[in-house]
């Protein structure tokens, strides 16, 4: 749900500077929304009508997104069924980032190939987060190397907490750009993670 998904990104952007509106299936092909569009949030296991190739569009040309346990992910790096395999769809798992760093979350049942290597020419991955049993990558980044396009892919479910799970139903997302005022924030959890994130994608805009 949009709602669900625009409650936890407000948690983690400056909302003085960006804005949050929903980007509807009917409106990716009949709006110019790429122009106005900081960062794209993907948040979906389902996407059609051609829509997963106008986000593809926007990553090679330069745009920036982030994706939460959609498929999606499938056109620019192989997902693979994560070992130990899950009864449910998502489930708890442990991450390990920056060497040493553990953070818990939801997770959906898919990682990323070992190799990290993009299906398409010119991308360069990075594995950013692994399973900290398998090591299998969660979490990566893709660069474009031509047009500096990045993206961020992820098998983590969007949540506020990790006893609050979001629908994997269609929750696509778009952070705007308003004028630039400083706004603070300061809780150490999943959500700062979060902050550092979207700070990292957007922080340069």
């Amino acid at each position: 749900m949009f709602t669900s998904v625009m409650a936890v990104v407000n948690q983690c952007i400056n909302t003085d500077r960006y804005t949050i509106y929903h980007l509807k299936h009917d409106h990716v092909s009949s709006t110019p929304w790429q122009d106005n569009t900081a960062l794209l949030v993907v948040a979906s296991d389902k996407l059609y009508d051609g829509v997963e190739q106008q986000f593809l569009q926007f990553f090679i040309h330069g745009g920036r997104l982030v994706s939460f346990g959609s498929r999606f992910d499938s056109l620019i790096l192989e997902t693979i069924v994560r070992q130990p395999s899950l009864s449910a769809q998502l489930g708890l798992l442990t991450l390990v980032y920056s060497g040493s760093e553990q953070l818990s979350v939801i997770g959906t049942n898919y990682c990323y190939s070992p190799a990290c290597q993009s299906v398409l020419s010119d991308v360069t991955v990075t594995c950013l987060a692994c399973d900290n049993i398998t090591c299998q990558p969660v979490i990566v980044e893709a660069v474009h190397q031509s047009s500096a396009g990045l993206a961020i892919l992820s098998q983590v479910c969007l949540s506020v907490c990790l006893s609050v799970c979001l629908s994997v139903s269609l929750s696509v997302c778009s952070v705007g750009r308003k004028e630039q005022t400083d706004k603070e924030k300061d809780t150490e959890t999943e959500s700062e993670s979060l902050a550092k994130m979207f700070s990292y994608l957007i922080g340069s805009q």
